[in-house]
C-alpha cells in the first residue's frame, strides 16, 4: 500500500470516530430537548452558544483557525437544532450562510 491509499484509510477511520462522535451528540443534544420542554426553559440561548463557540475558540490548535473551528461548531449545534426540528416537524435551519448566523448570535449576546 502506497503512502496516500494509507492517509486516505487514516481520513476514513477519522472520518467514522466523527460520525459516532456527531450521533452522540445530537442524542444528548435530544435529552436536553425533552428536558427543556418538560421544564418550560427557552429552547434557544444565544448565550449558551455563544459559550461554547469561545470555550471551543480558546482549544483552537494548528493548522486550524478560530474561525474554522466557530464554523465546524456553529453546525455541529445546527446538525442538533435541526434534528430537533424534524422531530417536532418544524421548519429546518438553513445551512447556507453560518457566517450570518455567527454574526447575529454575537449581535444577540452584546444588547
Amino acid at each position: 500500500m502506497n503512502s496516500l491509499e494509507k492517509l486516505r484509510q487514516d481520513i476514513n477511520e477519522l472520518d467514522r470516530q466523527l460520525l459516532h462522535l456527531l450521533s452522540e451528540r445530537v442524542h444528548v443534544a435530544l435529552q436536553m430537548f425533552e428536558l427543556k420542554k418538560r421544564s418550560n426553559l427557552p429552547l434557544y440561548d444565544p448565550v449558551r452558544e455563544k459559550e461554547i463557540l469561545e470555550d471551543c475558540s480558546r482549544r483552537v490548535k494548528e493548522p486550524l483557525d478560530v474561525k474554522d473551528l466557530q464554523a465546524f461548531v456553529s453546525l455541529l449545534i445546527r446538525i442538533g437544532k435541526n434534528v430537533q426540528c424534524r422531530k417536532e416537524n418544524k421548519p429546518m435551519i438553513p445551512y447556507s450562510d453560518l457566517q450570518t448566523h455567527l454574526k447575529e448570535l454575537d449581535q444577540d449576546t452584546t444588547k
